[in-house]
């Protein structure tokens, strides 16, 4: 076996280990869940956060609550929420969440 015939073998043998490397990891992602987030607060930071969260396929926005019924129809409607509610505590017990964004004001958050 000359030098160029090793050289190309381990060229080959690389390469196939880096495009099964990336190609298990597309299968692997593909059959993975997405994280279901909710949202608690429909101002502006809460866009922020949705348009963020939107960014990335790992992530789906399921549930927005806020103590203004307008403002959660509103955010759903504009980031395609379905689960709306007017009390965090309620969305907390009905959906079964991975992440919550809590988007209110900051003396709130420790009580959420």
């Amino acid at each position: 076996m000359s030098v160029q015939d090793v050289a190309q073998w381990l060229f080959n043998s690389i390469r196939n280990s880096y495009f099964n490397y990336f190609e298990d990891y597309r299968k692997l992602k593909s059959s993975m869940s997405k994280y279901k987030v909710g949202i608690v607060g429909c101002g502006g930071i809460a866009h922020f956060h949705g348009n963020n969260y939107n960014r990335f396929d790992e992530f789906e926005i399921v549930s927005v609550a806020d103590i203004n019924q307008e403002s959660v129809d509103q955010y759903a409607e504009e980031f395609s929420v379905s689960g709306k509610y007017t009390n965090y505590l309620n969305m907390f017990e009905e959906e079964d969440l991975d992440v919550v964004s809590v988007c209110t004001w900051q003396g709130t958050h420790a009580e959420i």
